[in-house]
């Protein structure tokens, strides 16, 4: 499995990766405190194409919950405007020890992920909303238990949040 973009879109988290993600999210929420140095002396590195208010706190607030630092910087202000985009990915690798990309298009996503050599996050785009389908996932977990208990329906349109629940609950049900 690759480690650079398994949070791209979650099509490559078998169920033992996924149970182990959602396990150590159960435990965090659980007992905090715990895990108050876990990012001590690491940086995420924000990247927002698209707005959004939720995933810019959310990611700062659990960023300095672990003891890490945020760094976040809007698209328009950014060298991937007018840079080259591979090269671009590629710095950031050097300085940053994961990034979260909001971005408008999968394919930047993807391109991201080629290039770099550190952890990517897809904080959302077109056609895949991961950190969601996640925090659905957990959701489901804390309020019914185990997952053979479990039976998911989704109304609504074909949208990046649907994509990621397809990628990630049917690998978890046993």
């Amino acid at each position: 499995m690759d480690k650079v973009s398994l949070f791209a879109d979650l099509l490559a988290a078998n169920r033992d990766v996924l149970e182990e993600i959602l396990g150590l999210a159960q435990k965090i929420k659980a007992s905090p405190a715990s895990y108050d140095s876990a990012m001590k002396g690491k940086l995420l590195y924000a990247l927002y194409q698209k707005t959004s208010t939720r995933t810019h706190l959310s990611f700062a607030r659990a960023v300095a919950d672990l003891g890490g630092h945020y760094v976040w910087q809007n698209w328009e202000s950014s060298n991937f405007t007018i840079g080259d985009f591979e090269h671009e990915a590629r710095y950031v690798s050097t300085t940053a020890d994961v990034v979260m990309a909001r971005l408008v298009s999968n394919r930047d996503v993807q391109r991201l992920c080629a290039n770099a050599t550190i952890p990517v996050i897809n904080g959302c785009c077109n056609k895949y909303h991961p950190m969601q389908g996640l925090a659905d996932a957990l959701t489901m977990i804390e309020l019914v238990g185990a997952w053979r208990d479990i039976r998911c329906g989704y109304v609504g349109g074909l949208n990046n949040v649907a994509n990621s629940l397809m990628a990630c609950l049917p690998r978890l049900r046993p």
